[in-house]
């Protein structure tokens, strides 16, 4: 499940924080009614937006920002599907973002009009057992494409971009076994976009490096922890080759971090622990400039902010208190004062929560 628009190529890029963080202050933000949403904008007004999707995977719910922190539910939209995952970017190209959609019965685009509202879906076919999205420029063409974890055939779909919200006939490009969650990122540098995939029963991540067409070569595997459920890329060191970072699903009480060695390849996970929970999101949580981890702790009801140590290590966790069970975690400055911010799901009611950065 791909929770993590800003940075997987899935959403907004990652907010920027323009001050340093004291603290955070945890705010009841809205109602989504279940655990996966994406961050965007759906309107012109500049502040942070919200899709999600309930409970019973079976509707779409779109709220916009309100600047305090909360949002405001606009309209909830029902599909005859069992939805998986979702996204939001521009695969339109009209400067207005978009809302993707993965299914049992494939991709569903909503384009946005950017007055909050979005159109009737348009939908393409993608593999039989689809599990996340990632949405990124997979070949040299300027469109946007879409790659989908296939988790009963044990391979990754991807599916080139037309530039009008639809998608060509999927390739299948083989991973690990029973891959969950897919990102995207320039692992070697090439200009290329690169992909990995979480490999649940391989207990494996899954690196596909592009050819640069749209197709990619063999997958080269690295020994994951049991169970990687959650896959993100960002780059924690500043040397300009990205990261990958990897949660566990139910035994999951670590964030693994596999250290890019400047060619595309990885050197062994170094692993994190934290209290029992399946989730994570990087962010600048400190504005020093280093990318941070924040990991959802469901069970403790609090999350573990993990701040970099400035080298792509991680100093001990910081536990912040949430009185609620932290399912989902991602990260974005929602209320545009300078400090970036957590935004999480209840696991119990689905209810969105803020934790609101706090400038010094």
């Amino acid at each position: 499940m791909n929770f993590d628009p800003q940075t997987d190529g899935g959403g907004v890029p990652p907010d920027v924080p323009v001050c340093a963080s004291s603290g955070f202050t945890v705010v009841a933000a809205g109602v989504a009614n279940g655990p996966y949403f994406a961050i965007g904008h759906l309107d012109g007004d500049g502040l942070p937006d919200l899709a999600a999707l309930t409970a019973a995977s079976d509707s779409l719910r779109l709220f916009l920002g309100v600047g305090d922190g909360t949002f405001r539910m606009t309209a909830t939209i029902g599909l005859a599907d069992n939805l998986q995952t979702l996204a939001m970017t521009d695969v339109t190209r009209d400067g207005v973002q978009d809302i993707v959609l993965l299914g049992l019965s494939g991709v569903f685009v909503f384009s946005g009009r950017g007055d909050g509202t979005v159109d009737a879906p348009i939908t393409s076919s993608t593999c039989a057992t689809p599990g996340s999205v990632v949405v990124a420029a997979l070949d040299a063409d300027e469109n946007l494409d879409i790659a989908a974890t296939c988790s009963d055939t044990n391979d990754v779909s991807v599916g080139r971009g037309n530039g009008d919200g639809t998608f060509a006939a999927a390739m299948a490009f083989e991973t690990g076994g029973y891959p969950n969650d897919v990102a995207a990122a320039d692992f070697d540098r090439d200009g290329a976009i690169d992909l990995a995939t979480a490999n649940v029963v391989a207990n494996t991540i899954s690196v596909l490096r592009s050819t640069g067409n749209g197709s990619f070569l063999p997958n080269v595997d690295y020994a994951a922890a049991n169970s990687p459920y959650q896959i993100a890329a960002a780059d924690l060191d500043r040397d300009g080759y990205p990261e990958l970072g990897v949660a566990r699903s139910a035994t999951g009480r670590t964030v693994s971090i596999w250290r890019n060695l400047g060619d595309g390849t990885f050197a062994p996970r170094v692993d994190y622990s934290h209290g029992p929970g399946i989730t994570f999101a990087f962010g600048d949580l400190d504005g020093d400039g280093d990318i941070d981890v924040v990991a959802a702790d469901q069970e403790d009801m609090t999350a573990s902010l993990f701040m970099n140590n400035g080298d792509g290590t991680f100093a001990a966790p910081t536990i912040l208190d949430a009185s609620f069970s932290v399912r989902t975690v991602a990260t974005s400055d929602v209320n545009r004062d300078g400090a970036l911010d957590i935004v999480g799901t209840d696991f119990a009611s689905g209810d969105l929560y803020v934790f609101l950065g706090q400038c010094i």
